[in-house]
């Protein structure tokens, strides 16, 4: 059977680098990057891929620019919206590394032949490739999810990244835990990031990029202090201070980022036990006993209880934050990372 390497396309415009801007901007104000470990810099440090680029555009303190980014849509590809034009007129473009280019091309009919004999669930599902090279953000990202009529998947990779990180990419972006044609749906960032980063450092895949670096491993590790001080004052400066998101006020109303969540009696019991054990593995035995109490080893479902934390992470993401604040640990529990 003769195999097919999905079309490539290459992007790099004002357009692209404004979205790319908004994007990262969005992601801030989610604290996404805050809560995974990632470096927010003003300034491009020595390569690492927890690194986050997001330099201090006089837009940013323009005083309606993170009122806009609440409501940027990163997926909508269809539509110019104000804050990308808006950021457009600060863009500075600069000369994109052509070696990225030349060493994907050189050796991406191997790596979709890989694709096509190990992970045909995964490469079958596209049929088109658009890389976006960039000057911001994290060395590489997924950008939305592939659908099913289109079958393109857009992704971005930062001018100082190794190229690998265009594969580390695909993996994410084919296996997204938004989308429910995904074969790893509803799985976490980590555990979805964590697998493409086995694949990239641990099987045959690894010939074709020598010098990748592990995402996960590298954030997890203690990072210069120098670095993370300076990370987390450039934030303050932002408007995001280190804090803890969720509180329960006066009134025993959860609140996440100083706005109220309208929780049902059985959700509020369980964001209760969340903040008690902020930081901590909660079980579903534990659950299951601040739910049913004497009666919950009748009444125990495995089911009800991802509802109720399905329905928690909701909520969050109405108010703006990363859902993954609820971390699912497989086979332990979940862990709220506040």
């Amino acid at each position: 059977m003769n195999m097919t390497t999905p079309e490539t396309i290459w992007e790099y415009s004002k357009t692209t680098e404004a979205r790319r801007y908004c994007t990262v901007a969005r992601t801030i104000q989610s604290y996404f990057f805050q809560t995974k470990g990632f470096l927010v810099l003003p300034k491009p440090e020595t390569y690492d891929v927890s690194s986050v680029y997001f330099p201090n555009l006089p837009i940013i303190h323009h005083k309606d620019f993170w009122q806009k980014i609440e409501t940027f849509d990163q997926y909508n590809e269809t539509t110019q919206q104000q804050v990308v034009k808006d950021v457009e007129e600060f863009i500075t473009l600069a000369q994109p590394p052509e070696e990225q280019k030349t060493s994907w091309q050189h050796i991406e009919k191997d790596f979709w032949a890989y694709m096509s004999t190990f992970l045909p669930v995964l490469y079958d599902r596209i049929d088109r490739l658009v890389i976006r090279q960039t000057q911001f953000g994290t060395v590489s990202s997924s950008i939305g999810r592939i659908h099913k009529k289109d079958r393109t998947l857009r992704l971005s990779i930062r001018f100082d990244a190794d190229f690998s990180h265009i594969a580390s990419a695909i993996f994410i972006g084919l296996t997204s835990e938004t989308d429910p044609h995904s074969p790893l749906y509803g799985h976490t960032w980590e555990e979805r990031q964590s697998i493409g980063d086995f694949l990239m450092n641990h099987t045959l895949i690894k010939s074709l990029f020598p010098h990748h670096q592990p995402t996960v491993k590298t954030i997890r590790h203690e990072l210069p202090k120098n670095l993370r001080a300076a990370s987390q004052h450039y934030l303050t400066e932002l408007g995001f201070p280190p804090k803890q998101l969720i509180t329960i006020n006066d009134h025993k109303q959860v609140l996440v980022n100083q706005k109220c969540l309208p929780l049902s009696t059985t959700e509020h019991k369980v964001f209760s036990l969340f903040i008690e054990k902020r930081n901590q593995i909660v079980t579903p035995a534990e659950i299951a006993q601040e739910l049913w109490q004497d009666q919950s080893y009748e009444r125990f479902s495995l089911y009800a209880i991802a509802k109720v934390v399905e329905r928690l992470r909701k909520h969050i993401q109405n108010v703006g934050i990363y859902t993954g604040l609820i971390e699912t640990r497989r086979g332990q529990g979940f862990v709220l990372n506040d």
